[in-house]
């Protein structure tokens, strides 16, 4: 199978990729700090302009399809900040994918973005006039994630509770 990233990644980026896979793992299984277990399912990178963050975050969703079973944890009601408890699944048995919020002023960069260097399934959604309809909900299932913008992400999340899709 050929790769969906057409651009060859640059160390520094190749080693972001490999630190998100890590990182993604450890929020996965949780881990201790302190006395706190901690859990998570987000993460933000914060390398200077022009580092190719992009890139890289594109690379790491690519690869997270073929390296990964695409499992998802949830902490269930009883938890609480002294003992939490959580599921694992597998996707088959959950909608899920991932979500890329972006500044609405970058949302046309990141398309380029993703049309110049890789081949991605993805679920565009700029405006809130698309988020209708059980199709846009499959595809969403069915793509690597969901691009949108800070002033629709409300929107989307709504739609996304709405039809059982999980981040």
């Amino acid at each position: 199978q050929a790769s969906v990233i057409k651009t060859q990644l640059f160390p520094h980026q190749s080693a972001l990729v490999n630190g998100m896979h890590i990182y993604r793992d450890k929020m996965t299984r949780g881990f201790l700090l302190g006395n706190q277990a901690i859990n998570s399912k987000i993460g933000i990178i914060g390398d200077p302009a022009g580092t190719g963050k992009t890139l890289s975050i594109l690379a790491y969703l690519a690869s997270q399809v073929a390296t990964f079973p695409r499992i998802t944890c949830e902490l269930i009601q009883s938890s609480s900040k002294y003992f939490f408890s959580h599921e694992l699944y597998h996707l088959s048995d959950a909608s899920s994918t991932n979500l890329i919020i972006v500044p609405h002023s970058l949302f046309g960069q990141w398309r380029q973005e993703i049309a110049q260097h890789t081949t991605i399934p993805y679920v565009p959604i700029e405006t809130k006039r698309i988020i209708r309809g059980t199709d846009l909900a499959q595809s969403m299932v069915n793509s690597n994630f969901v691009l949108t913008t800070n002033k629709c992400y409300r929107h989307v999340q709504e739609y996304a509770e709405q039809n059982g899709i999980q981040w």
